[in-house]
């Protein structure tokens, strides 16, 4: 008896919410829920496994479907076409704010001296007031931007013109857009006033001078105290490939205690490029030396947003990426 050739793609969302397909998906395919039950043609991916199956006649239609709808002229994107295209988001609305965010995790900030907002993807999606509050100037320009490429990710920074204020930017970024584009993990808005007081720099980069002695130690023990309670976007990649990314602190900390059981480093040293602090908001650009068994023997590109809660700094993201 002939055999039939079967494909079956697993389906899932890179993240924790939803996402819609690119395209639909044809329907005379098989669909199926992780325990195996029949279910309708999905038009979404899902943190829960859908399986896909189709028949040999049905393979490329299916394959297709997963493909994107940008022009092959658009299929990549540089770090600087996503600043651009930042400007135009938060300047104008278009595209829309939340699509410049990873589905994999994010976290936005925009501070002044007097109020700071935070959002997630998730959060610029559904609350349009939220997304608001991130608008900047009719005709804002960027200057200045420097990009860093660390494993996975880019690490950058720029400031920014318009109207009346200046502004001091640092971000994270992956290409983990359709078509490879580049989406943030981490951005940060800052009014920019300059060189920050001395006391206050080192008040917080102390805070990471914590996690440079931790692994030099070989402990752990101080650096929950470092991290904020509230919501987060901590990544790190080391320099044999590793990938993390973590909403929960309590997770990367664990990665870390599972990191330091290897035994000290014998080199862990972080310096600071950029220190810009706003009211109870700070962003940091620096770079840490490391020489370990965990780690590897490499710079790692490290940029951190820092909250200060109840007179003391807290680490609401942070970037350690082997460059």
């Amino acid at each position: 008896m002939p055999q039939t050739a079967i494909t079956v793609v697993v389906l899932a969302a890179d993240g924790s919410e939803s996402e819609d397909l690119p395209r639909s998906l044809p329907s005379g395919i098989s669909c199926f829920d992780r325990w195996g039950n029949p279910m309708p043609v999905p038009t979404q991916a899902t943190r829960s496994l859908t399986y896909l199956a189709a028949d040999d006649d049905m393979r490329e239609e299916l394959l297709h479907a997963f493909t994107s709808e940008a022009p092959a002229t658009e299929s990549k994107q540089d770090v600087a076409a996503l600043v651009d295209t930042t400007l135009s988001a938060l300047c104008d609305g278009k595209p829309e704010p939340w699509t410049l965010f990873s589905a994999q995790g994010s976290l936005a900030v925009i501070a002044d001296d007097a109020a700071c907002v935070t959002a997630t993807r998730a959060q610029f999606r559904a609350d349009s007031d939220l997304a608001a509050k991130f608008r900047l100037p009719a005709g804002a320009q960027a200057a200045n931007l420097t990009v860093r490429p660390a494993g996975p990710f880019t690490v950058g920074s720029f400031t920014l013109a318009g109207g009346d204020r200046k502004q001091a930017v640092s971000f994270v970024a992956v290409p983990d857009g359709p078509g490879g584009r580049w989406r943030y993990t981490s951005l940060t808005i800052l009014p920019d006033a300059g060189q920050p007081d001395p006391q206050k720099t080192e008040s917080v980069t102390q805070v990471l001078k914590i996690w440079e002695s931790a692994i030099l130690e070989a402990s752990t023990l101080k650096l929950h105290d470092t991290l904020s309670a509230g919501p987060c976007c901590l990544m790190a990649a080391t320099l044999n490939g590793e990938y993390f990314m973590f909403a929960n602190p309590t997770y990367l900390l664990a990665m870390m205690n599972t990191a330091v059981l290897w035994g000290p480093a014998t080199t862990s040293k972080m310096t600071f490029s950029k220190v810009v602090i706003s009211g109870s908001v700070a962003s940091v650009v620096g770079q840490w030396d490391v020489a370990s068994m965990a780690f590897g023997i490499a710079p790692y590109a490290i940029t951190a947003t820092l909250f200060e809660e109840n007179g003391a700094w807290k680490i609401v993201s942070m970037c350690a990426s082997a460059a």
